[in-house]
């Protein structure tokens, strides 16, 4: 079966699950929807899967990414709380609108990091097989492209991914915010340079969410949401055996 089908049939089904989950508001993984997408069709298409390194380099780092942003976001908002506790709310507030500006853009390069890589990643493959391109180099104009295109799509409809996260999984301020960002940011950045490892932007930050929030009281955080979260999680790479 040649790779065009089986690759194509791979995007088809990531970019379906994708706007299932986005339709739902659900900040499922859009990473791990195109590597699921790719090993499910090459086993549709009997080919060979390399599950060594689908196990080592996807599957570990999607269960230990999570846990570590929820146990590092609830320490460093811990560390916000005590640096800043004897400071007024309402300047502390301002001071962290401003923060924010620095800690989102260091969300966003982390996103590139990860996100847009695997993008480039599929065009390159995509490249290959239509006999445009040989060797795994990334043409430049593949960079402008996939940065385009992601943030045409967050331009388009991320607000409902946003609402999620920003509103039904816990009421986020300011603060709590840039403690996320800064956690979800460096996770990012040492799974990328450090391990080499495609973690979930998506996991990433929602775990961060999550863990921060559980600084105000375990109750604050609206874990019915969450666990629809985590449901599309795990559907997103592991679907239920047909019957």
């Amino acid at each position: 079966m040649p790779v065009c089908w089986w690759s194509s049939r791979a995007l088809i089904g990531a970019i379906a699950w994708n706007l299932i989950t986005w339709y739902f508001g659900l900040p499922s993984s859009s990473s791990h929807a195109l590597i699921g997408g790719m090993v499910g069709a090459a086993i549709a298409a009997s080919s060979t899967v390399l599950w060594a390194g689908v196990i080592d380099k996807v599957v570990i780092p999607m269960v230990i990414s999570p846990i570590v942003g929820v146990i590092a976001g609830y320490f460093v908002m811990l560390a916000i709380y005590w640096i800043f506790r004897h400071k007024n709310p309402g300047k502390l507030n301002r001071g962290f609108r401003w923060a924010q500006t620095c800690s989102a853009a260091g969300m966003a390069f982390g996103h590139g990091m990860q996100d847009a890589a695997k993008t480039m990643g599929i065009v390159v493959l995509a490249l290959q097989v239509g006999g445009l391109q040989t060797g795994s180099s990334i043409p430049l104009w593949v960079f402008f492209v996939c940065a385009a295109v992601l943030s045409a799509g967050t331009y388009a409809g991320g607000w409902r991914i946003m609402r999620t996260l920003g509103r039904k999984v816990i009421e986020l301020g300011p603060p709590q915010g840039f403690a996320a960002e800064v956690t979800a940011s460096v996770i990012l950045y040492v799974a990328a340079i450090g391990f080499g490892a495609p973690i979930s932007t998506t996991h990433t930050i929602t775990s961060a969410i999550m863990g921060v929030g559980a600084t105000k009281r375990i109750s604050a955080v609206r874990w019915g949401v969450a666990g629809n979260i985590i449901t599309a999680w795990v559907l997103t790479f592991f679907p239920p055996p047909a019957r």
